[in-house]
């Protein structure tokens, strides 16, 4: 008998997300703002130019769609609304969302 394949990596288990009443641009911005802090400053890919800032926020479906520039990156993020859009994924896991614009991948 041939041995099973066992995955590389097993994700752990989702957790259950708690929504969000308000909009969490604050939170995600001292968020990133410690993550920059503490993990980031002085890496030589980082953009002086740029800040860390949580944008423009909105509920969609329930659930809220925003944007975060860094100096790192620029993310669209999806926080728990308690909406129909929100997923709980385990992390480092893909959930597909549709969108006005299309599907698109969020990660976890």
């Amino acid at each position: 008998m041939m041995p099973l394949r066992r995955p590389a990596r097993t994700p752990a288990p989702a957790r259950r997300a708690e929504a969000w009443v308000n909009s969490p641009a604050p939170a995600v911005e001292l968020w990133f703002q410690h993550l920059l802090a503490e993990r980031m400053r002085g890496l030589p890919f980082l953009n002086p130019a740029l800040s860390v800032q949580a944008l423009d926020f909105r509920r969609v479906d329930g659930d809220w769609l925003g944007g975060v520039t860094t100096p790192w990156s620029v993310q669209l993020m999806l926080v728990p609304g308690g909406g129909s859009l929100w997923v709980d994924t385990s992390p480092g896991e893909r959930s597909m969302v549709a969108l006005p614009v299309g599907r698109l991948a969020f990660i976890a």
